[in-house]
């Protein structure tokens, strides 16, 4: 479906229901940071990596010696929150147009309102950051249809 009706927003349901622990999340970041899935150091970027005992860094490069996690190298490197309350921000951030407000946020994931700023904050970079995709296919912006067939 596409048109006015297309767009579907994600409910903090839906969010519970698809990260239901902190391994669920976890496992969604790991995703998306290795998707070929092959584990690298964030510091020198070997595969020669195994699990380690760590209490937070649960990866150890046998290279540099280096524990590290999902959050290494990231924007929620430094952070103590866990990566279910990240992926909660991002989609919570994400899922409407203008995003929402700190407050919204804070009240929404339990965090302190400047936590949740904060969060906003290293969100909105890392995506502002990020390298757009190439534009393939056709596209309609105010009621104006730019290359499609006629």
């Amino acid at each position: 479906m596409t048109g006015p009706g297309a767009y579907r927003e994600v409910s903090l349901l839906d969010l519970a229901e698809k990260f239901p622990t902190e391994n669920a999340a976890r496992d969604w970041f790991e995703t998306i940071i290795w998707p070929k899935g092959e584990r690298r150091c964030p510091r020198c970027g070997s595969v020669n990596t195994h699990a380690a005992s760590h209490a937070r860094m649960p990866y150890r490069c046998r290279d540099c010696r280096g524990y590290f996690s999902v959050k290494t190298g990231t924007f929620m490197e430094g952070s103590p929150l866990s990566p279910r309350k990240w992926v909660f921000a991002i989609c919570l951030d994400a899922m409407r147009p203008k995003g929402i407000s700190s407050v919204q946020l804070h009240r929404g994931i339990g965090v302190t309102q400047k936590t949740a700023w904060l969060m906003q904050r290293r969100i909105r970079e890392a995506f502002a950051n990020a390298v757009p995709q190439a534009f393939d296919g056709a596209g309609e912006v105010d009621e104006t249809c730019i290359g499609a067939p006629e």
